[in-house]
């Protein structure tokens, strides 16, 4: 039986986007209600969270590279033609396009992990060992979402099919009474 590598993708990017999207809220938060020095409150809202995000990324680069080896999800992300999710900056200083599958390799072999929140949409930035061709790897997170938002759990898999074939099923003896009886408005039955 495999793994459900799509519950598990679904369950890190969860955490990555909870983390990415709420740190400038927080941020603005803090500077309106909090004055004075409040020990812990750092740790609390950043440190701890931005422990667990860059942890869920890791795993999420493990677990994305197996899905992408049993499913090829690569294969197919380049023959539909969106399978950018960042930039790479090679130690030339060429720039080029970031699959999925590389991502998950600059991740796992990264140096160092930084989430940058100065733009308008959070991005990492994974800085390359001196060892490696590339200087860093810059991931959009909202183009991580997109790409991981496709991806269908075997579970929610089977009730999507499952749920497909019964409208299809079902709207399938209405279209066909809607003919034999001369229906003007049989287009209500089509779905």
């Amino acid at each position: 039986m495999s793994l459900r590598w799509a519950r598990l993708v679904h369950e890190k990017l969860a955490v990555i986007a909870t983390f990415a999207y709420s740190q400038t809220a927080l941020k603005e938060e803090i500077e309106k209600h909090f004055r004075g020095e409040w020990k812990f409150l750092h740790k609390i809202i950043y440190e701890l969270p931005h422990e667990e995000a860059t942890k869920a990324l890791i795993e999420l680069a493990l677990y994305f590279r197996a899905f992408d080896d049993e499913q090829d999800l690569t294969g197919f992300w380049k023959q539909v033609g969106v399978s950018v999710v960042g930039s790479l900056v090679l130690k030339n200083r060429e720039i080029q396009s970031l699959s999925p599958r590389e991502m998950s390799n600059k991740i796992i072999h990264a140096e160092e992990i930084k989430w940058d929140f100065s733009e308008e949409q959070p991005r990492i930035i994974c800085t390359g060992r001196n060892k490696e061709e590339w200087l860093r790897a810059i991931i959009d997170v909202w183009k991580m979402l997109w790409i991981g938002a496709q991806l269908e759990d075997d579970q929610d898999d089977a009730n999507a099919t499952m749920s497909a074939v019964a409208v299809a099923v079902a709207a399938e003896p209405a279209a066909e009474a809607a003919k034999q009886e001369g229906d003007e408005n049989d287009d209500k039955y089509v779905s």
